[in-house]
This record gives C-alpha cells, sequence and structure tokens, in this order.
C-alpha cells in the first residue's frame, strides 16, 4: 500500500480513499447540493445529509432483511428481463421494445412501495434538502441495487386512466433533483480535482458494442450457475463465456446514438470489432483519448460473481485462443491502463451500476477504474435497456450539456440526465416511455455538477 501510494497516488486515492474531515468535505459542495451517506445494520438504516454548512442525519427502522425484500421486489418491476408476474417475461421484451410503447404493459411497478421507502428514507431530512437542486449519493448494502430517481415524493396519484398517464402525473425524485452517485463519501474531493484536470477531447465519440461470443445466435440468458465457471484454473474459460447471450439490440443503440450525433459508422466497432485487441491498440495509438464519449453496451461481470477473478470485467468478442493480449474480458486492472480524456465513459450494460442482488458492491470497481483512466463522469445502467431508450436518454443527455455551453448556461451532467428522463417521462406519444423500466435506468457517477 505504502508503495502504490507513492509511485501512483492518484490511484491510491480513488481506491483507498482516507476519510476527511466534515469541514473537508463541506469545502467541496456548492451551496445547491446536498451529500447523502447511507449506512445499514441489522436493525435500521442510518443516513446523513452533509451540506456547505449543516450536517444532519436519522434513523429509519428498517431491518436489513425488510430493506433488501423491498428493494429486489422494485427491481423485479424494473428490469425488463426478469422473470415473474412483477417483471417482463423474457420473451415479452422484444414485443414491448418494437411496438414502440402502443402494446399492453406487462409490469406494475409498486409505487406505493416506493413512497414508503422515500417516507422511511428521505422525508424526516426533506427539511434540510427541500431548497438543494443536486443530491450526491453514497449508498450502502441493498440501496446500491436501486436507482433512486424511482422514488416517489409523494403518495401515488389515485387516477382511473391507463397506467402511463399515472406514471407521468407520480412525483418521482426526479422531477425534485438531479442526481449523481459516488462510490464513497471520500472520493468526491479526488473525483473533482481530476474533473477539471485536462481539456476537451476533440472527437465526440467512439463506441463497442453487440460483441460476439459464439457462433450460434442465442438469445437465452447466462445462467448463474454458469458465472462462476468463467475462469478455470486461473484462466479465462472461452466455453462458458460463449454461453453469455448476444445483444444484437446493442448494435442498433449505437447506430442510433452515432447518427444523432453525426458521428460516422467508422467510429463504431460493432460485432468481431468490438474486441479487447482494438481498445488496447486504439489507446497504444492515442485515438481512444481524442474522444469526448467512450461507450461500451455489452455485458458487465461483477466481481465476486466469478470464480477465480477478484474484480469485475467488461466482456467483449471472444478470441479464437485466450491469451495476455486478448482473453474477451476488459478487466477494471486493465482499464486503469488505459488512457482517456472522457467526459463521459457510458457502460450501456447489465451489471454495471450494480449487482443482480441486493448488497452487491455498488459500482463493481469498474467506476473506480476508468476515472483512473481519466474518465471525468460514467452513465452506466442498473439493468439492459431497452436500444431506443438508451439512445434517446444518452443522446439528449449529451446534447443538452452542449445546448448549455452555446447558451453561455452551463448544466451539469446529472441535470442533463434529469432533463432526459423527464422528457421521456412526459411522452405522451409513447405508452412505455412512462414506464420507470425505460426511462430509470442509468445513474450519473462521479462528477455530475457544473465544471
Amino acid at each position: 500500500d505504502i508503495k502504490l501510494a507513492k509511485q501512483f497516488p492518484e490511484y491510491a486515492t480513488l481506491a483507498n480513499p482516507q476519510p476527511l474531515k466534515t469541514t473537508q468535505i463541506q469545502a467541496q459542495l456548492k451551496s445547491d447540493e446536498a451529500l447523502l451517506y447511507f449506512m445499514t445494520s441489522n436493525r435500521a438504516v442510518y443516513i446523513w445529509v452533509l451540506t456547505d454548512k449543516n450536517l444532519s442525519w436519522t434513523r429509519a427502522s428498517l431491518e436489513r432483511t425488510r430493506l433488501r425484500t423491498q428493494v429486489a421486489e422494485l427491481r423485479k418491476a424494473l428490469d425488463p428481463s426478469s422473470a415473474g408476474t412483477r417483471g417482463f417475461a423474457p420473451d415479452a421484451v422484444d414485443d414491448l421494445a418494437s411496438s414502440n410503447g402502443q402494446g399492453p404493459l406487462k409490469t406494475s411497478f409498486d409505487l406505493k412501495a416506493s413512497w414508503q421507502l422515500y417516507k422511511e428514507l428521505l422525508q424526516p431530512l426533506e427539511g434540510v434538502i427541500k431548497d438543494k437542486k443536486h443530491l450526491l449519493i453514497v449508498a450502502s448494502d441493498a440501496l446500491t441495487a436501486l436507482p433512486f430517481q424511482v422514488l416517489l415524493t409523494a403518495p401515488p396519484p389515485i387516477s382511473g386512466v391507463d397506467e402511463s398517464a399515472v406514471y407521468r402525473q407520480a412525483d418521482w425524485l426526479i422531477k425534485r433533483y438531479a442526481l449523481t452517485t459516488l462510490p464513497s463519501i471520500s472520493s468526491l474531493k479526488a473525483l473533482r480535482q481530476f474533473a477539471g484536470k485536462s481539456g476537451r477531447a476533440p472527437k465526440p465519440l467512439i463506441a463497442f458494442g453487440n460483441p460476439v461470443f459464439s457462433s450460434q445466435k442465442s438469445t437465452s440468458r447466462v445462467a448463474k450457475s454458469g458465472v462462476s465457471s468463467f475462469y478455470r484454473g486461473g484462466r479465462v474459460n472461452l466455453a462458458a463465456l460463449a454461453q453469455l447471450s448476444q445483444l444484437p439490440d446493442t448494435k442498433d443503440e449505437l447506430l442510433n446514438v452515432a447518427r444523432s450525433l453525426n458521428v460516422p459508422v467508422s467510429e463504431l466497432k460493432l460485432g468481431r470489432a468490438a474486441t479487447e485487441t482494438n481498445v488496447k491498440a486504439l489507446d497504444k495509438s492515442g485515438e481512444l483519448a481524442k474522444h469526448a464519449i467512450v461507450y461500451f453496451a455489452t455485458h458487465g461481470l461483477i466481481a465476486g460473481d466469478i470464480k477465480g477473478l477478484a474484480e469485475p470485467a467488461l466482456a467483449l468478442s471472444l478470441p479464437a485462443k485466450a491469451t495476455t493480449l486478448d482473453d474477451g474480458l476488459l478487466t477494471a486492472s486493465e482499464v486503469t491502463q488505459l488512457h482517456l480524456n472522457a467526459d463521459w465513459v457510458v457502460l450501456s450494460a447489465c451489471n454495471t451500476a450494480s449487482g443482480d442482488k441486493p448488497g452487491a458492491e455498488a459500482l463493481s470497481g469498474l467506476a473506480r477504474a476508468f476515472f483512473y483512466a481519466g474518465a471525468k463522469s460514467l452513465l452506466v445502467s442498473h439493468w439492459p435497456v431497452y436500444s431506443d431508450a438508451a439512445t434517446l436518454l444518452t443522446t439528449k443527455s449529451f446534447k443538452a450539456i452542449e445546448e448549455g455551453k452555446a447558451l453561455n448556461k452551463p448544466i451539469g451532467r446529472a441535470e442533463a440526465l434529469r432533463r432526459a428522463m423527464l422528457s421521456l417521462i412526459n411522452k405522451k406519444e409513447d405508452k412505455l416511455a412512462s414506464n420507470p423500466s425505460y426511462w430509470a435506468p442509468f445513474v450519473v457517477v462521479g462528477e455530475g455538477a457544473v465544471q
């Protein structure tokens, strides 16, 4: 640890941040911000709120078991690939995505449960945060598996109209605040120092997506039991990785994003081109550092779920034979060796924001790795995203930032994502758009404020 801190101080600051005094944290907060920290125990959840001038806290009598159950139930209705009565049936996902919202909804998000969770966790602190515009959230345990924007700040609307209208009328937390996720309290200072230390990259976008895991066109999800065998004898088990489901929608997602940003198709590394070899080659040539947005649309694998590997990874196209250069997995330690100058790194992949089960590490280690590599902020998903929703949310966020600069009224990344989400919630012509499963998958991680 001493050697790492001496030779790689920036990495040590992110990977093993030292505690900061209250006054040091307050010095990093803007007048319109509040930092919320959640700590869970077996019998309660403790919530601290820190502003530039005050510190408050409260205790919610919410047992860990009940909290995990509540979050798990809410996620069932959010993840479009979940099976069960509260989620989309796997075979209904394509129908919903292709219907452009005109088909019947297959899920019903529990608005009452969302409101109840808000009442227990945040309502006691409303007096402290009501005048703020930006909330910075450090979650723990089950709360890492839930994007806070889906909490309701008031009782659900009582209406006889269709479900999409009820969703539009609901008082989502995102209607009040822009939200940013932080890896830890102590990381705030380091992230704000890193975010403003380099200039703007000249090119808009480079992306990797729709990787090839198998020669067969399989769309089935990987059984959880298969994840533990991805590594065998310390080496990647390519046969096990070949079980990963193909992601054909990510090709459409990236083509739509490129088209919206007027980016040539040559900047998209799709299918067989979405390889670890290409990522590293583009890094070595300096090309990665020339792009303001670096976009990965693929599976994220969480540390602890993979037997034999203590770090998370992004799955890319599988090589014929695993080598040190390319074994199909871009691990967090390999990410730290990249050289980025990205305003955004987008991880539009299942499991990159949180684990399938409540209590998993919030950011799976990938966030810290990308920050060290030079990313200013991340846009990461909590569940597999509809390709059209991903396109709208990302491009609207990117464009909101640029429009603010052009008008000399800059906005932060968290506010840009908030506006993108609200535009979908209010999209009356699309009945699916107001469903939180559609508009709420992404969170901003890192620096979400105006730079």
